[in-house]
């Protein structure tokens, strides 16, 4: 009987086992790569996460091994064996037949183990994984060997090189131009200048460390020639130059109260050959002007008392100020070069000075119509006794902040008021019937004076102003003689009238230490200018005998100066006022003739 063979049963041929055979042997072959692929892989994975912070296997530096040590480990491998292979020698640094030397250890010389180590700490940490893998790889197969040189470190190569500085380093000297008496061209002398040298900090610091490097340690240091010398011909060229500067200055303004000045001596200090300027001298000067023009914004303050009818506390607005450097600068140079072109004695120029207004102005503080400063006028009274130090400050505050009304004249006499002890005033030398005499009224003149000065400036109408007999040195310490005004009493007065539509208010500041009076004007401008003209002096005549006058108050055989020689002289000068169209309002010429005086000494004498 015939078995019958199940339909579900597989049923394979001979060939069909045997090519079976074969493909179990294929899949075997690709397991067997696969899983080797695996475990290789996570070999690698395994090794990169342990030497996450440690360098790569088969790595070494100067042939020692430092595969697998962490940076601190092989730092402190390494020193014990760098430290036994530094050399033990001389390291010169020269320029020409002058040098400095030192020891390698007295310069901390040293390989530059830190540097190279941090390399091989960095190499095969790659951010991207594949590359990471690759250097892994590479490093189990092939070695890695790095190499350190000497070096020095920097503070250390810094001061060596300073210390050859100071044996080679000569300072140059550019050509310059000196003017020593202004507008005195004889005076002129031109210096060629002078050749100098200093060491190239920078250049010869690189070339120390290479050469330490290489282990060369005798290096010639970087020397640059500074400054230059002028030939005769240039000599005569500069001279002919700076000639063209001598008996001009330059000036530099901005509005009416601040000016500065660079006399020809100074201009002519500042030349350079062939066409330039000292700019770093040029610059010093310069912030030395930016310190003396630099404010702050001051606010106003104006606080009137209705009972006293009198102004208790006066503060005028300032706007803040500051001096553009740099463009000061470029003027200063340009100007200063355009100069030999100039036929004026005088080349001037605006100052680019930024200015800041103030939060609260002087017009929002009161309803008397002052807005703004409308006159000014100053004095020096350097050389002034202690008395009259005080009656001069005395004075200055009784006349302080007193308004005058529209249409109102104002007398200085009545401001004042009385003139004695009772009122502050004490004994100073004032001028009285052609004798230097101690009275209670020395110093008056020097507040009566300034205002005189302010008045012109402002275009007021002064209706009464009456010249000293002699002249006194305090009124020309900054000022030709004729701009002052006596008071003493009666009609020796100062007056004027306030022919504006507003309150004019007179606002008094003094400096008791540097000796210095300002008399300002406040009200609200009309337009009108004002200008001086046709200033004459003339007549003059020598001074009189010096004099001495004995004082019991001064120990016996001292002697003190009180009063100084001047000349006689008389003077003459027009004042013109004109309104905001320019129309003349006012037109008079004010003249002084003034007696010759005599030098005036205290003499002490035996009680």
């Amino acid at each position: 009987m015939d078995t019958q063979k199940s339909p579900l049963a597989p049923h394979f041929s001979a060939a069909e086992l045997l090519i079976g055979k074969k493909i179990t042997l294929s899949r075997w072959i690709v397991i067997f790569c696969s899983f080797s692929l695996g475990l290789l892989v996570a070999g690698l994975l395994l090794l990169d996460r342990n030497l996450e912070n440690k360098i790569l296997p088969n790595t070494s530096i100067d042939g020692v091994a430092i595969g697998g040590l962490s940076f601190d480990e092989a730092e402190t491998l390494l020193a014990d064996f760098q430290e036994a292979v530094i050399p033990d020698t001389a390291i010169t640094l020269s320029v020409d037949d002058i040098f400095v030397s030192s020891s390698s250890a007295e310069l901390a010389l040293r390989h530059n183990t830190a540097y190279v180590l941090e390399i091989a700490a960095l190499h095969g940490k790659e951010s991207s994984f594949l590359t990471r893998m690759i250097q892994l790889t590479r490093s189990l197969f092939i070695p890695t060997k790095l190499t350190t040189n000497l070096e020095i470190p920097q503070e250390k190569r810094v001061v060596f090189i300073e210390q050859l500085a100071k044996k080679v380093d000569i300072q140059g000297q550019e050509p310059a131009a000196t003017l020593r008496y202004s507008g005195t061209p004889s005076s002129l002398t031109i210096f060629a200048g002078s050749i100098g040298r200093k060491i190239s900090l920078e250049e010869t610091d690189t070339l120390l460390s290479h050469a330490i490097s290489t282990q060369d340690f005798s290096v010639e240091a970087s020397v640059a020639s500074t400054s230059a010398t002028l030939s005769d011909e240039e000599v005569a060229t500069f001279r002919e130059k700076a000639l063209s500067y001598v008996g001009t200055q330059l000036v530099g303004t901005f509005n009416k109260d601040t000016t500065v000045r660079l006399s020809d001596t100074e201009v002519i200090s500042l030349l350079r050959f062939p066409e330039a300027i000292d700019t770093k001298k040029a610059q010093e000067t310069i912030e030395k002007w930016a310190d003396e023009i630099y404010r702050e914004p001051q606010n106003a303050v104006f606080e009137y008392s209705e009972n006293e009818k009198e102004v208790t506390t006066f503060v005028p607005d300032r706007n803040g100020r500051a001096l553009n450097q740099q463009e000061t600068l470029t003027l200063v140079t340009e100007k200063i070069l355009s100069i030999p072109a100039e036929e004026s004695d005088e080349v001037s120029f605006e100052l680019p000075i930024t200015t800041v207004e103030p939060a609260t102005t002087l017009e929002s503080t009161n309803g008397f119509g002052i807005s703004e400063r409308i006159g000014f006028g100053e004095s020096y009274y350097d050389h002034s006794i202690p008395t009259r130090i005080n009656n001069v400050g005395v004075t200055s505050k009784k006349i302080n902040n007193i308004l005058v009304a529209p249409g109102e004249e104002f007398s200085f006499n009545k401001a004042l008021g009385e003139v004695s002890a009772a009122t502050g005033f004490k004994p100073a030398y004032v001028i009285s019937n052609g004798k230097t005499e101690l009275g209670d009224g020395g110093g008056v003149c020097q507040v009566s004076s300034t205002l005189f000065r302010a008045l012109l400036d402002s275009g007021l109408h002064i209706s009464l102003r009456l010249p000293h007999s002699y002249r006194v040195g305090y009124y020309e310490l900054n000022s030709d003689p004729g701009f002052d005004a006596t008071v003493y009493s009666g009609n020796v007065d100062l007056r004027f009238i306030n022919d504006t539509d507003h309150y004019v208010l007179i606002h008094t500041t003094n400096d008791p230490e540097n000796l210095h009076l300002v008399m300002e004007l406040y009200g609200t401008s009309d337009g009108r200018t004002t200008e001086i003209s046709d200033y004459q002096k003339w007549g003059f005549s020598p001074a009189l005998p010096t004099e001495y006058i004995e004082d019991p108050s001064l120990p016996a055989g001292t002697k003190k100066q009180v009063d100084w020689a001047v000349s006689g002289l008389k003077t003459k000068f027009t004042h013109t006022v004109k309104d905001a169209e320019g129309n003349v309002m006012r037109e008079k010429t004010y003249t002084s003739n003034y007696r010759p005086w005599s030098a005036k000494y205290l003499v002490g004498i035996e009680q």
